[in-house]
């Protein structure tokens, strides 16, 4: 199987931060989970750039089983794995394949906002940019 470059950036950045934040536990260093969810994020931003082909696939995967389930549950990370899937098809000047994703999510995300099953939080990451 290949190596999934994004996921191991990831993980490494992840496991770097939280050892920086429990060597440092005085009292101003945030709490465990505070410091997770920072770690997360950092490692977003940092390993955007380490996508490879497999990434794409897996993270594709993951949106074409939320786009074809009958749930309406949105998670923030599916939003997020749309973002940088149709990011990639952009940069890569993949423009078909980023106006099909993208029709086919937003198809399914109105559905649910007419259904009032969208969560706020899913329209703060849609609308970030």
């Amino acid at each position: 199987m290949p190596v999934k470059t994004y996921e191991k950036c990831k993980t490494n950045t992840i496991k770097k931060i939280i050892k920086i934040y429990e060597k440092d536990k005085s009292k101003k260093s945030p709490s465990k989970k505070q410091s997770i969810a920072i770690a997360l994020s950092i490692a977003e931003k940092g390993c955007k750039n380490k996508l490879s082909k497999p990434d794409i696939i897996k993270k594709e995967a993951k949106i074409n089983s939320f786009l074809e389930s009958k749930e309406n549950i949105v998670k923030l990370s599916v939003i997020t794995d749309y973002r940088l899937v149709y990011d990639y098809y952009i940069k890569k000047k993949k423009y078909l394949n980023a106006i099909k994703l993208q029709n086919n999510f937003m198809k399914k995300v109105l559905m649910m906002e007419h259904k009032n099953k969208l969560p706020i939080s899913a329209y703060k990451a849609l609308m970030k940019k």
